[in-house]
């Protein structure tokens, strides 16, 4: 399971890391079907500022965008992303 050969290397995975096997998003307490894991995602703070104010959110999505659609925002084209949503957090 990830979370175990995580943990025995001295990795102390958070609630909003990711583990991805071959690139794909995998739960951590499963085993994977094949044995190698290609990369863990550490999750970072990201802080929108929108009119109703300020949220600080710990994610491990690849991009802004996607982390803001998983944070629950509804994007839209009018709307001002800086860093663009295109962005690797």
């Amino acid at each position: 399971m990830p979370l175990v050969l995580l943990t025995q290397n001295g990795i102390t995975p958070q609630q909003a890391d990711r583990v991805l096997v071959n690139g794909v998003s995998f739960p951590m307490d499963q085993p994977p079907a094949v044995d190698p894991i290609q990369l863990q995602r550490r999750a970072v703070e990201l802080t929108p500022t929108t009119p109703l104010g300020t949220q600080n959110l710990q994610t491990s999505a690849p991009t802004v965008g996607q982390a803001l659609t998983e944070a629950g925002y509804v994007l839209g084209a009018a709307d001002l992303i800086d860093p663009p949503a295109e962005t690797s957090s």
